[in-house]
């Protein structure tokens, strides 16, 4: 990405992060989920902050969801066999990127007046991705396997900017190029995208081990992702 000033010079280039392999990019996260009422399982997923480098930023992600299994409220599974089960999820998940950048003034640069700020070492790009989904999941255990599949939709929101001071060439003053400040110089609301979203996925239990791994694909993007976890 190019930052350009108001006489269409390139000011500065930066990178933002690409595939790691081939098209993936791996994003580690922790997740822990708990039951605390009839059915009902709370879910809280975190990933620490995720340096790619100084060319390529840092990523964070945060996520809460609320799972109420339907099929549960109508069948006791201590006196009926339980055909299959039918989960609906209410999730929210935000992902912060940041980028530091280093646009100072070159050599010779003045400011244009006493009132322009000197002070460029907070600047950075930044982008926040928000995400609300509702989610039906068909599941049926088979003994300590048990597959899944799931549709639902999903209302997404984007939010892009540049943040800090930034000096941008102005005028030529005493034979030398004046630069004025411009603070917080770009941002771009939340536009949102609402799509369709499909998982398919199994679970394998085992005694006090759970591993998970699921395909997702939603708005022409996939996911994979998998899992490690303690039950009891």
């Amino acid at each position: 990405m190019d930052l350009f000033d108001g006489n269409n010079n390139k000011l500065i280039s930066f990178q933002l992060p690409s595939a790691v392999i081939g098209n993936i990019v791996p994003t580690p996260q922790l997740q822990l989920n708990v039951g605390f009422f009839a059915n009902t399982e709370l879910m809280v997923r975190a990933a620490p902050k995720i340096k790619f480098g100084e060319r390529f930023g840092s990523v964070t992600l945060f996520g809460v969801g609320i799972k109420h299994n339907l099929i549960r409220d109508f069948i006791n599974e201590k006196t009926s066999p339980i055909p299959f089960d039918l989960s609906l999820l209410f999730g929210y998940n935000t992902l912060n990127y940041s980028l530091p950048l280093k646009l100072y003034p070159t050599e010779g640069m003045v400011p244009e007046n006493e009132q322009q700020v000197a002070d460029f070492t907070t600047q950075e790009i930044y982008s926040r991705f928000n995400k609300y989904i509702i989610q039906a999941t068909l599941s049926k255990q088979l003994s300590f396997f048990t597959p899944f599949i799931s549709a639902g939709y999903s209302v997404s929101g984007f939010k892009l900017g540049l943040k800090g001071n930034f000096p941008i060439v102005n005028s030529i003053r005493d034979n030398q190029i004046a630069y004025i400040t411009y603070s917080d110089p770009f941002n771009l609301n939340t536009t949102y995208l609402k799509t369709f979203r499909g998982d398919v996925g199994f679970q394998i239990k085992l005694p006090v081990l759970r591993i998970y791994a699921s395909y997702g694909f939603s708005g022409g993007y996939g996911m994979a992702s998998g899992g490690i976890g303690l039950g009891f």
